[in-house]
């Protein structure tokens, strides 16, 4: 079975993988249904920061650390413009 954080590590490398309410496409990472992370058109790997005043739920926000963790950067999911 896939671990959370090896799904992380597979979007990181832009491949898929699921486990449980985390999934990849290789592109985007997903939360419950939410975008949490995703790739821009030149490679980068961003992660969508959905903690603090933006907290969706405590696993979420554990996911959420998951990416931020291999990512290339981390942006305000309020004013993110993808």
């Amino acid at each position: 079975m896939v671990r959370n954080n090896q799904v992380a590590q597979a979007w990181k490398r832009g491949e898929s993988a699921q486990s449980g309410r985390m999934s990849t496409d290789g592109l985007s990472v997903m939360s419950y249904g939410l975008r949490v992370g995703y790739t821009t058109p030149e490679g980068r790997k961003v992660a969508l920061a959905y903690r603090g005043k933006h907290m969706r739920s405590m696993t979420t926000s554990h996911h959420v650390g998951l990416v931020m963790a291999v990512a290339d950067e981390t942006r305000n999911p309020m004013k993110d413009d993808e």
